[in-house]
């Protein structure tokens, strides 16, 4: 006959007592203290949603953030879950665009994050990480990436017109948890497309498409074009050959988005033109309430020097040679004499500059260079974006070959005017696609979006795209009611 052993109240002797006492004050701490300077991302991210409030011009008290919307019960949507970093996103969101044009289906706009960039997740993994994490203060292993993660409207970020101009209408979501879409915006039924790896399918607009072999399997937009669910959902739809299409009016529409939709946060554009007119463009004008602020382009050089993380810090010094031999222009077309003449003004103008006081003092000079005929590529006024936290030691090699090169450090004013640090990569990115000129870092989608800014900026090519309402996979897909 067994015997239930029934352990015996626990009386903690004195040390134990003072023992739980010292656990409980350091749990106080944590959860007072500790636990909200750990998890800095919190405030930023509302201060920036009230900010955005306030931009659209909402009077009185700002609404909740879980506020009703009044839409019809009957429209649908297609909406995507965002990771990586905000180029990245970027691109996730310009294939979303023109899936939700192909299905006639209003785009229910996720938050973008502005903060830290997070790693891709299965959809299921996903979708519970961008719901829950950003607002968790915890520290579980679970949301450790999501510490630094700064949810942001869209349109705080990027321009969203050309979504207008395409008729591609949209919606921005308050929160990302799934349970109060029927809340928000009456959805009862959601669609998902699961991708249990990285890479699980290429959307394609036609079965006699060629599938990319990157991509696991392939997804017809015709399986899913008649789909009853109000709300499609996706996981990833980063990756800039992640619809393959061969509709000319949806690769315009592609190509159209991909250049057209810029950065539309006021004070970031207000400092990139304060910026601009240092290097020596004009601005064409200022509105009277200096949110909106005309940019123009200066005569100056661009380059992109990423080598803070991944493999771009495995291959900084492969993309510092690159960067350097593209800045290096030989002076083929120059005869002899005229080579030795500028070699020789070169060397007495490096000297020049490099006595001078302050980089105020090289940048007003370095300017007034820029006018003469057959500069020194060692005297052409650079603009150099970086993520280097210290630029002039880092890359103190091509600060010393190239006189004229400026980063973002060299305008303290700038820095200093824009009050959340996170907006300034979007400030480097900015005044770098205004330049006549741009170098890249191989395979960064940040210089992928200075490219296409870039070239927008200096193409007379009008792009006109009007995409008409459009009409077997291996997808993993279900449907579900909330």
């Amino acid at each position: 006959m067994s015997r239930a052993i029934i352990p015996s109240p626990y009386r903690p002797s004195a040390a134990g007592t003072a023992g739980l006492l010292l656990i409980a004050v350091m749990v106080i701490i944590h959860m007072c203290v500790l636990r909200p300077l750990m998890t800095p991302s919190n405030n930023s991210a509302d201060d920036i949603w009230r900010s955005w409030m306030q931009h659209h011009n909402t009077t009185g008290n700002l609404p909740s953030r879980d506020h009703p919307s009044h839409l019809k019960h009957d429209q649908q949507y297609v909406s995507f879950l965002p990771h990586s970093g905000l180029q990245n996103q970027r691109i996730a969101l310009i294939n979303a665009a023109v899936i939700a044009k192909a299905l006639n289906r209003t785009l229910l706009l996720p938050e973008l994050n502005l903060g830290k960039a997070t790693y891709w997740r299965p959809s299921h993994d996903l979708e519970y990480l961008v719901a829950n994490c950003p607002s968790n203060n915890s520290i579980s292993t679970k949301c450790s990436e999501y510490r630094r993660y700064v949810p942001m409207p869209v349109d705080s970020i990027f321009d969203l017109a050309p979504f207008e101009h395409l008729g591609i209408q949209s919606i921005q979501r308050d929160d990302m948890h799934t349970e109060n879409l029927d809340k928000q915006f009456g959805i009862k039924t959601i669609y998902r497309i699961h991708d249990p790896s990285r890479y699980s399918y290429q959307i394609l607009d036609r079965d006699d498409v060629s599938a990319t072999r990157q991509f696991d399997s392939r997804l017809l937009l015709e399986d899913i074009m008649d789909r009853p669910e109000q709300l499609i959902l996706f996981g990833s739809l980063f990756g800039s050959n992640r619809l393959g299409l061969s509709d000319p009016e949806l690769n315009s529409a592609r190509h159209y988005l991909r250049h057209e939709m810029g950065l539309s946060h006021p004070d970031v554009l207000k400092q990139t033109n304060v910026i601009l007119s240092q290097l020596g463009a004009i601005p064409e004008r200022s509105d009277a309430n200096e949110q909106q602020v005309s940019i123009t382009d200066g005569s100056f050089t661009s380059v992109h020097m990423r080598q803070g993380d991944g493999v771009f810090r495995k291959q900084a010094s492969n993309t510092r040679t690159a960067i350097r031999r593209a800045l290096e222009h030989p002076h083929d077309d120059d005869d002899k004499d005229q080579q030795q003449e500028t070699d020789q003004f070169m060397e007495e103008t490096v000297e020049r500059l490099q006595r001078l006081p302050s980089r105020k003092d090289v940048l007003e000079a370095c300017v007034e260079l820029q006018s003469m005929e057959h500069l020194h590529a060692r005297l052409r006024l650079i603009y150099m974006a970086t993520d280097s936290r210290r630029p002039q030691a880092q890359l103190a090699d091509l600060y010393a070959e190239f006189v004229c090169l400026f980063t973002l450090h060299d305008f303290p004013e700038v820095t200093q005017a824009i009050a959340d640090p996170l907006l300034l990569p979007l400030v480097d990115a900015e005044v770098a696609s205004h330049a006549d000129y741009f170098i890249p870092t191989p395979k960064s989608t940040f210089s992928g979006y200075i490219s296409q800014r870039n070239h927008k900026l200096h193409s007379t090519e009008t792009i006109l795209s009007s995409l008409p309402p459009s009409s077997s996979t291996t997808i993993t897909t279900t449907s579900t009611s909330l």
